[in-house]
């Protein structure tokens, strides 16, 4: 629901700044999206699907701020950073035996 109020207020509301007071915490409900999406197929060891899942977030982020004209965030965001650590493509974390993200 959150990310249908953003998109309601980036059309309709009345000024930049006044969309912008909503825009500004889409990056982590598009990651909590993703997260929550990814995390019970992870628990049923469906991970083609988590990592689909997680995938998703991480290209719905980098739209975002593209969008935004902040490409230098698809790098340096929490919330890539934050997705990217549930892929195991950062510092070493994945997927430990039981299927479950190494982090958790």
């Amino acid at each position: 629901r959150n990310i249908a109020v953003f998109d309601f207020a980036a059309r309709y509301a009345p000024t930049p700044e006044l969309a912008w007071s909503l825009q500004q915490f889409r990056p982590q409900s598009i990651m909590i999206l993703a997260r929550a999406r990814a995390t019970p197929l992870i628990r049923r060891r469906r991970m083609a699907k988590a990592i689909e899942e997680i995938e998703t977030g991480i290209k719905l982020l980098n739209d975002f701020y593209e969008e935004m004209q902040r490409p230098d965030l698809r790098e340096h965001s929490i919330e890539v950073e934050s997705l990217r650590q549930m892929l195991g493509m950062h510092d070493g974390c994945g997927f430990d035996p039981d299927g479950r993200p190494d982090l958790w």
